[in-house]
């Protein structure tokens, strides 16, 4: 959650308009937080997009929530990959499996839980999907995880680490390497799950 210290951990060398947009980032990730018309307007006066009180005058949530992704996107593709800005702030696999053919779920340093689920078909992985809770990043490592686990068979799936995800998703902060070593660790359960259910029957 964004008020979680330890989503936004603190970085001496970090700029005030960076902890803003990570802030921000993690806001949009959880889409809740107890004082998002302080953090609104925080946002407008650092980041000098409200210029003419565009977002200061608006009423309707949705209108507010809609130019605050836009603000958001924007600055954050300066800072990193386009990958970890889509899939850690609209992540395409996130869900649950009905039924599942792998599953497992583990506790994330955000203080959420990270969960799994794996349908295999004809030794492949025919869809995989997760419920993450946590920053941006946790979330854009799982996204990555399951989608580079898409189509390809289980051998292969052995492959996806820490390293792999953090590389397909074009680098990661260092201090949020974690993140994808949860990601993995998590999938790699899942993985296994399905080996061994699939051996006793």
């Amino acid at each position: 959650m964004l008020n979680d210290r330890r989503c936004v951990p603190h970085i001496p060398h970090r700029g005030r308009e960076e902890k803003v947009l990570h802030n921000g980032i993690a806001f949009l990730t959880e889409m809740r937080h107890p004082a998002r018309r302080r953090l609104r307007m925080m946002m407008c006066k650092i980041l000098k997009e409200d210029r003419k009180g565009l977002i200061k005058n608006m009423e309707d949530e949705n209108e507010i929530r809609e130019k605050m992704i836009a603000i958001i996107r924007e600055k954050a593709r300066q800072c990193y990959s386009d990958r970890i800005v889509d899939y850690g702030t609209n992540p395409g696999n996130r869900g649950i499996i009905e039924d599942s053919d792998g599953y497992a779920e583990e506790k994330n340093e955000c203080g959420g839980n990270i969960k799994m689920f794996l349908r295999v078909k004809g030794g492949k992985i025919e869809e995989s999907r997760f419920v993450a809770s946590g920053c941006i990043f946790t979330v854009a490592a799982c996204n990555a995880a399951t989608e580079m686990a898409k189509g390809k068979t289980i051998q292969d799936c052995l492959k996806i680490n820490r390293r792999s995800i953090i590389a397909y998703l074009g680098g990661m902060p260092e201090d949020h390497a974690e993140c994808a070593f949860l990601a993995a660790l998590v999938f790699q359960r899942a993985l296994r799950n399905y080996i061994v259910t699939n051996k006793k029957t």
